[in-house]
C-alpha cells in the first residue's frame, strides 16, 4: 500500500481471491483497516499491520483460509468482532500490549476437521474486555490475562 493511504476502507478488497501478501509504505498514514477490508481474501497468506493502525475493524480479515501469518501494529487498541475468524491455518499470534478490547468470536473456527488451528496466543497482558466465543474452536491450551481485565464474554 502506498505512504499516502490513510486507512482501508470497509470491503475495499474482499473476495481478491488471487491476493497473496499485503505490504504497507514503511512510513504509511494508514490508521484503520475498516470492516470486512480483506474478508474472504481466500490467497492471503499473510499481513504485517502497521504501527500507526489503531482499529481492526469487524469481520476484518474472516474467512481468510490461507492467511498463517500476521502482525499486529504496536498502537492497536481495538480488535472487533469476527476479525479472524474462520482462519484456520493462523497457528500463532501475539497481540500487542496497546490492545485494550477483543471482541466476540475473534479467532472462532467452527470447522471441526482443521488440523491447523490457532494454538499458541501471546501478549494481551493490557486486555481489558474480551468478548465471548473468542477462541472457540482454536487448540490454545494455555491463555495468560493480565491484570487490568475487567469483563469476559457476556458479562
Amino acid at each position: 500500500m502506498e505512504k499516502n493511504v490513510s486507512g482501508i476502507h470497509p470491503s475495499t478488497c474482499r473476495s481478491m481471491k488471487k491476493l497473496g501478501n499485503v505490504y504497507f509504505h514503511p512510513e504509511t498514514k494508514c490508521d484503520i483497516i475498516d470492516d470486512f477490508a480483506f474478508e474472504k481474501c481466500s490467497s492471503l497468506k499473510e499481513i504485517i499491520i502497521p504501527n500507526k493502525v489503531n482499529s481492526i475493524g469487524y469481520g476484518c480479515f474472516a474467512i481468510c483460509g490461507a492467511l498463517s501469518w500476521v502482525i499486529i501494529g504496536k498502537k492497536v487498541e481495538k480488535i472487533c468482532d469476527a476479525a479472524f475468524i474462520e482462519c484456520d491455518k493462523l497457528n500463532y499470534i501475539d497481540i500487542p500490549d496497546s490492545v485494550k478490547f477483543i471482541g466476540d468470536e475473534v479467532f472462532k473456527i467452527t470447522n471441526d476437521y482443521s488440523s491447523n488451528r490457532l494454538v499458541e496466543i501471546t501478549g494481551m497482558k493490557n486486555v481489558e474486555e474480551l468478548g465471548h466465543s473468542v477462541f472457540m474452536g482454536t487448540a490454545i491450551t494455555n491463555i495468560r490475562l493480565g491484570p487490568k481485565l475487567k469483563k469476559i464474554g457476556h458479562t
